[in-house]
């Protein structure tokens, strides 16, 4: 076996672990004091999907696999992203994988960052059209329980006092 057939498994150091506290520290501040909207241009839509799919709160679906379409209006490349969930865990695809569909997702990726942050409620952007759900009528009208959010979306930015 030759060393590039070797893996290699990433693990922080205590001292790396320590900081843990201090960057958790720097992006509350961060959020509260010096947040402000998001720009369509400010988007990685392969890394804001990837944290899309991370936070999908599994425990809210429906036993058995539930296979979501997302649609992205405002982007040329990349716009479209299946989430398959089953057996506690979601996988991310930007090819087909070719299963049936629960769930159709089309929105703009500037309204899932809104979403995801906890700048707009699902509620608000369905009743806006900014997000439209097509599919399962369970998933839908369970969709502010399950939609995917920020572990930071609690954190509302404060306003500046002169």
């Amino acid at each position: 076996s030759s060393p590039a057939d070797k893996t290699r498994e990433y693990r922080l150091t205590r001292c790396g672990r320590e900081l843990g506290p201090v960057i958790q520290y720097m992006a509350t501040w961060g959020l509260r004091w010096a947040r402000r909207r998001i720009c369509d241009e400010d988007i990685d839509i392969g890394g804001f999907m990837w944290d899309f799919h991370r936070t999908l709160q599994i425990d809210e679906l429906p036993d058995g696999e539930t296979v979501m379409f997302v649609k992205l209006l405002d982007v040329q490349s990349f716009e479209s992203w299946w989430l398959v969930a089953s057996d506690g865990t979601v996988d991310l695809c930007t090819d087909d994988p070719g299963k049936d569909v629960d769930l159709y997702v089309t929105s703009s990726s500037s309204t899932l960052v809104e979403i995801w942050m906890g700048d707009v409620s699902v509620k608000a952007a369905l009743d806006s059209s900014d997000l439209m759900l097509t599919g399962s009528s369970h998933l839908i009208r369970s969709a502010a329980s399950w939609f995917p959010r920020s572990s930071m979306s609690d954190i509302r930015p404060e306003r500046l006092m002169d």
